[in-house]
């Protein structure tokens, strides 16, 4: 699958320091899903921690684990859960 990224993350959220980590990157556009009663989130990666940490411009901090459902989002998905992202895609 290739990764959704948008053309500038800085659009999203801007002046957060960002630490240089391989996986997740800024701009990278993540799929969460917490449960069946909450409509999955779309987010945009505005700030990198190290170690596969991040921030988005909708949930906040998190990383992929095996703990947690985040994940890289698909087109499909951006467009079925937040539309208005679509014009930013690369």
């Amino acid at each position: 699958m290739k990764k959704l990224k948008v053309k500038d993350h800085n659009f999203f959220g801007s002046g957060y320091i960002s630490h240089k980590q391989k996986g997740v990157q800024l701009g990278d556009v993540l799929y969460k899903f917490e449960d069946d009663d909450e409509k999955p989130e779309i987010g945009v990666v505005i700030q990198t921690h190290g170690k596969g940490e991040y921030r988005t411009d909708q949930w906040g901090s998190g990383c992929f684990s095996k703990y947690t459902t985040e994940r890289y989002a698909t087109r499909k998905e951006v467009e079925l859960y937040r539309p208005e992202l679509v014009e930013h895609l690369k």
